[in-house]
């Protein structure tokens, strides 16, 4: 567990020297004067322009813009629920009041990680995309497919935003088989993945490999189940201290 959580806080010390030299130098490196290849260039970058506007170190400003995108990630969901056919104000504050609440969000949003960006864009993903299939419109279309691609130069995972943009539009039956449909996927595919194959081209001229040079994943199954448990019983609050027992 203490392991984990110090890698986790070693990507912020990445995620900030990395803005800071992009600031300084226009170079996409680390503290170490590397080239980042684990991560995706685009949540340094996001950091890198906020440090030009305010002229502060990430590490300063940090607080601020986490509170800032955690504001904006609950003021969308209740904008969506808002919206919804069947509105209840009881159903709306409840789940609010949960996403407020939630250890695993507070815990995200009290780091500068980029998983606070990547579900901010997650959220705009679904309202994109529902206006898109309101009205198949090619503004949305461009919408959707650029904030897809923003989502994979924010955090690998990613791609699996422009899987699920893909099977949604495969499934859409407001839109019949045909030349429109094919080339609206087409296009979705196209600008989704455009950023996400310069980050990798870019990665292969750097260090001849797509995302760095990485560990192999020899850890068992009993343990990955360990420590799901141990980090979800350290987000219940009444579990502090609890410890998963392993399995053998």
């Amino acid at each position: 567990m203490q392991l984990w959580w110090y890698r986790r806080l070693s990507d912020s010390v990445v995620y900030i020297s990395t803005a800071q030299n992009i600031h300084d130098h226009g170079a996409i490196n680390d503290f170490s004067n590397m080239p980042v290849m684990d991560f995706p260039v685009f949540y340094p970058i996001f950091l890198s322009g906020i440090v030009f506007l305010t002229g502060k170190p990430a590490l300063v400003f940090g607080p601020v813009l986490d509170g800032l995108l955690f504001g904006l990630v609950i003021w969308l969901c209740g904008w969506m629920m808002n919206r919804f056919s069947a509105y209840s104000r009881w159903y709306k504050w409840t789940v609010l009041l949960f996403i407020v609440l939630s250890p695993c969000l507070l815990e995200i949003y009290s780091m500068i990680w980029s998983e606070t960006l990547f579900i901010l864009l997650s959220v705009l993903f679904m309202i994109v995309a529902y206006r898109y299939f309101l009205t198949h419109s090619v503004r949305w279309l461009l919408a959707m497919g650029l904030i897809a691609a923003l989502s994979c130069v924010t955090r690998y995972a990613g791609v699996s935003i422009i899987g699920l943009g893909g099977l949604l539009m495969l499934c859409d039956r407001g839109l019949r088989w045909g030349v429109k449909k094919i080339v609206h996927i087409l296009v979705f595919g196209l600008v989704s993945v455009t950023l996400l194959a310069l980050n990798l081209y870019r990665n292969m001229r750097v260090t001849h490999t797509l995302t760095g040079y990485r560990e192999k994943g020899l850890t068992a199954f009993s343990d990955n189940l360990h420590d799901f448990g141990a980090v979800f019983c350290d987000w219940l609050p009444f579990s502090t201290g609890v410890m998963m027992p392993r399995l053998w």
